[in-house]
């Protein structure tokens, strides 16, 4: 009995072991020292799916870079983060944020003209989320092509995003045309037409519906 118990509870544990070595992440952590005498690490990129951007940087740089941050690493501030030395940020795409950081660090000037649009849009969201949009902008503002919406791959509803949160030249153009050429498909989504993705429940859909039942009656 206890011989059939014993190898029972080995089977489980190899079970269980190789239940857990199939679900380990696999992907790679890439560090990246932004500042040699940095005082801190950011572990970036958790949950995005892409491999984790770990960066070594000031807490002093951070601060004057971003009111957020400098609220988040003030040791007066009940922030959990400021006694922390390792700060994960496992919803940020960590080549954006390495863009901004390296930016922020004058360890290189970012030509946003090689990077894909897609990249634009990304360091946009981090830029607004951490309130760096004037670290960026000069940048952004060099773009050629930003004012022709016809020649982006990047969805409409990006392209206004990005505009909006730069105050770049453009956005009315942008949204002009997506409330012209947003329509329903075959599948009655609200799609755009640049990337057929659904939009349906954002408060461009109530626009855009909107629009329908004055133009159209219904």
């Amino acid at each position: 009995m206890s011989s059939t118990t014993s190898s029972t509870d080995d089977e489980l544990a190899e079970s269980s072991s190789s239940a857990e070595s199939d679900h380990l992440d696999t992907r790679v952590v890439r560090d990246r020292v932004i500042d040699s005498g940095g005082d801190l690490y950011l572990l970036v990129g958790r949950l995005t799916g892409e491999d984790l951007g770990r960066f070594l940087v000031s807490r002093h740089v951070l601060g004057l870079a971003s009111p957020i941050w400098a609220a988040m690493l003030d040791p007066s501030t009940n922030w959990a983060e400021t006694k922390l030395k390792e700060i994960e940020l496992p919803e940020d795409c960590p080549w954006a944020m390495g863009v901004i950081l390296r930016l922020a660090h004058l360890d290189s000037i970012p030509d946003m003209n090689m990077m894909l649009e897609t990249t634009w849009y990304q360091v946009t969201v981090l830029c607004d989320k951490y309130d760096t949009t004037r670290l960026l902008k000069p940048f952004m503002e060099n773009l050629p092509g930003l004012r022709d919406s016809s020649s982006h791959l990047l969805d409409l509803e990006k392209l206004l995003f990005v505009t909006w949160t730069f105050h770049l030249p453009g956005f009315s153009e942008h949204a002009y045309r997506l409330l012209e050429t947003a329509h329903y498909d075959d599948s009655g989504r609200l799609v755009d037409e640049n990337s057929r993705v659904p939009m349906a429940g954002t408060p461009l859909s109530a626009t855009v519906t909107c629009r329908v039942s004055t133009t159209y009656g219904y």
